[in-house]
């Protein structure tokens, strides 16, 4: 479009910071295993989910499959290859340690 640098910095600038100012509420820049985060999690009412099994099984929801098959993601069966494949790999490494 004819910009010089400074405009494309300046224009550039202006979509950060407007996209960070409308995303704040999901931004949490502190200690993800402090008990902060705990509180800041429980008053946003978002799921603390504090292992790694606990976090396959939220994955492995029907709401996840119906929502990466709708905007064509995986499919329920690829989606349902990647959970075992992770719960998988997390088993070998724990049992390796």
């Amino acid at each position: 479009d004819g910009m010089s640098k400074d405009e494309v910095r300046a224009a550039f600038k202006g979509v950060v910071v407007d996209t960070l100012a409308a995303h704040e509420v999901a931004l949490f820049d502190g200690d993800n295993y402090s008990a902060e985060w705990a509180e800041e999690a429980e008053r946003r009412g978002l799921q603390n989910l504090r292992t790694s099994t606990a976090a396959f099984d939220a994955f492995d929801s029907s709401k996840n499959y119906e929502l990466f098959e709708k905007f064509g993601v995986l499919s329920r069966r690829e989606l349902g290859a990647r959970v075992n494949v992770m719960r998988e790999e997390y088993c070998t490494k724990i049992l390796t340690e």
